[in-house]
Parts: C-alpha cells; sequence; structure tokens
C-alpha cells in the first residue's frame, strides 16, 4: 500500500492495473486516499473478456510455457517464437495446472473476489465496462475515451 500511495499522491494521475485484487484491498485504497489526501478514484475499467467455457477453451487448447523465459504462449493466439529466430529457446511445456478441474477453481475463486470488487465500484458509481474482446485499437480507444482523453 506504501508503494501504491507513493505514486497517487503524484500530480496527473495515475493507473493501477489488476489492483485491488480484493475488496479488502479496495477498502484499504479508499481509506488511504481519502485519509492522506490522494483524492477518490475517478474511474474503475473493467475489461470484459470471454466467458469462463470459452477460456477454458483456450488455455486447454494450446497455452505453452517456456521452460527458458517463462512467457506464456498459445499455439493458436500467439504462437512461440520460430527456433531460427534465437528470441526463445524454450522448450516449450504445458503445466500441470493448466488441467481442467485446477482452471475452473481458479475461476471459481477469482469471480468471488471480482463480482465483491465491480458491486463495491459500482455502488460508488465508478465502475466502468469496456467490451475486450474488440480489437486493440477499439479497446483503447474505450480505455482513452473514459478517461477522456481523445482517440
Amino acid at each position: 500500500m506504501r508503494l501504491v500511495m507513493t505514486h497517487a499522491r503524484r500530480p496527473g494521475g495515475w493507473i493501477l492495473d489488476g489492483f485491488p485484487a480484493s475488496l479488502s484491498q479496495a477498502r484499504v485504497l479508499d481509506d488511504e486516499l481519502e485519509e492522506n489526501g490522494g483524492g477518490a478514484l475517478d474511474h474503475v475499467i473493467l475489461l470484459e473478456g470471454p466467458g469462463d467455457e470459452e477460456l477454458i477453451h483456450r488455455i486447454l487448447s494450446g497455452r505453452l510455457h517456456s521452460q527458458a523465459t517463462g512467457m506464456v504462449y498459445h499455439l493458436e493466439q500467439d504462437p512461440p517464437p520460430k527456433p531460427e529466430l534465437r528470441l526463445d529457446p524454450g522448450p516449450f511445456v504445458k503445466l500441470g495446472d493448466d488441467a481442467e478441474e485446477a482452471i475452473r477453481r481458479r475461476l471459481a475463486a477469482y469471480h468471488g473476489e471480482a463480482d465483491a470488487l465491480q458491486g463495491h465500484y459500482a455502488g460508488k458509481g465508478i465502475l466502468v465496462k469496456v467490451d475486450a474482446s474488440r480489437s486493440i485499437e477499439e479497446v483503447s480507444g474505450g480505455i482513452l475515451a473514459i478517461l477522456g482523453r481523445r482517440t
């Protein structure tokens, strides 16, 4: 929280990505901002992606991890670089936690926290949803529009 608050006091605005990750963190952030002059949050942007079944399908149909670099690739969406490019030597493996049952458990835990966070910020009137299934340009343009910047 100290790291976040150091940046929150700077003029010109700031963006947090993936934080807060729980309702308790959100409440602490709200209190810290109020007590330390950081001002309230202006927007909380939720990037809405595919549903659970599509996510599970994507993971099970080709997610690979590089043992050399730790990078994550997908056979269809973002394949590992070709060996002749020498960008990532691999080997590329499927991790054990990419099993369907493990994925479903992680998604259930995520939804519990995400639903609580959405309710918290929707109640404050600052939650804005963006359809992240669109092109990168459309998604970034939508985010910039929310932030009051021209696209």
